[in-house]
């Protein structure tokens, strides 16, 4: 699901998690990466370590609007904590209907 134009994305999500939040505002390095080649899910977990929950939420939207399996796991997935004091959060797991 990641090919070559991923992989800028897939570098901002360590940085972003490591507290380097300068090296990690490439966000326009991201916005090219996110595409057919990276996953809407791997796009809210970076904005999210970022601290960017606007955009975190646009794309675990967009996420769940292309069914992305991945999203089963949402509740436990440890790179989406910092959205869970987001008020958003806790209707958009609703909206999942997970029992």
């Amino acid at each position: 699901m990641i090919g070559p134009n991923g992989a800028a994305a897939r570098a901002e999500r360590p940085r972003a998690w490591s507290g380097r939040r300068g090296a990690a505002q490439g966000t326009e390095r991201l916005k090219q990466g996110v595409g057919p080649t990276v996953s809407a899910l791997g796009a809210a977990q970076t904005y999210g370590a970022l601290g960017d929950f606007d955009n975190a939420f646009t794309w675990l939207n967009r996420a769940y609007e292309n069914h992305d399996w991945a999203l089963f796991f949402a509740r436990s997935d440890a790179l989406l904590v910092p959205l869970h004091r987001d008020p958003r959060w806790a209707r958009f797991i609703a909206r999942l209907n997970f029992p």
